[in-house]
């Protein structure tokens, strides 16, 4: 069944039907450059983009616009909802990504978007080139997809590496790798406690060291360590 311009308007019908106006105008001071907002909560938002994936994804993503920020978030749950061969996805998500203007935006897709372990190698070479990105949201799109699938065994060296070479001086760039970094010590205390003091960023290391300090897993002995880092 293809997605037509009908299927597209009744679509848009059904979003705005679907608005909640206290949530449209929380998210609007929550969401700095969202833009436009419909105000749908985020499981209405998946539910419709399974139905959409049950009818024409593809078809969906052609004749879909950017008007709004949910018609971008189903553009995204979308892409990270079809089967694509491993090309056919980069090109999906290069494209998504390059729509990302805000961290909502950003992290929702990430946290959508589902890999095997055995096709993990490849995705994280293709999000190398976005850490050193000139737009903020390109990074922050890398730093959170290391937050979302190689802070494990296997890739916690590399990611440890890679963080504090992060250089963007954008506000959701530099919050998403002090995020980052506090997952990273929660789960791998040692190595990151060796490369916390190295942090040149005096913001970065602060945002860091308040992240980790906010999390119930981490020792009072080691928050106070941490706090003489600053």
């Amino acid at each position: 069944m293809s997605f037509t311009k009908k299927d597209y308007n009744q679509l848009l019908h059904k979003l705005h039907s679907l608005s909640d106006e206290k949530y449209k105008v929380f998210n609007k001071r929550l969401i700095p450059g969202a833009g436009d907002l419909i105000g749908v909560r985020i499981p209405r938002l998946h539910n419709l983009a399974r139905a959409i994936l049950r009818s024409d994804g593809k078809g969906f993503l052609l004749t879909a616009k950017n008007s709004t920020f949910e018609e971008k978030m189903l553009q995204g749950f979308v892409i990270a909802g079809m089967e694509l061969s491993e090309n056919e996805r980069f090109e999906y998500i290069e494209g998504f990504v390059r729509k990302i203007d805000n961290w909502a935006l950003c992290d929702l897709f990430c946290s959508a978007l589902r890999f095997k372990d055995t096709q993990l190698p490849a995705f994280r070479q293709f999000i190398n080139s976005y850490f050193s990105s000139p737009h903020e949201y390109e990074v922050r799109f890398a730093v959170v997809a290391l937050i979302d699938f190689f802070i494990k065994d296997e890739y916690i060296n590399d990611t440890i590496n890679t963080l504090p070479k992060v250089s963007h001086c954008g506000y959701y760039a530099k919050m998403a790798v002090a995020w980052a970094l506090s997952v990273c010590f929660v789960k791998y205390r040692e190595i990151t406690l060796q490369i916390l003091p190295s942090i040149e960023d005096p913001f970065l290391r602060k945002k860091t060291v308040s992240k980790i300090c906010d999390s119930y897993r981490v020792s009072a002995e080691d928050k106070k360590h941490l706090k003489t880092l600053l």
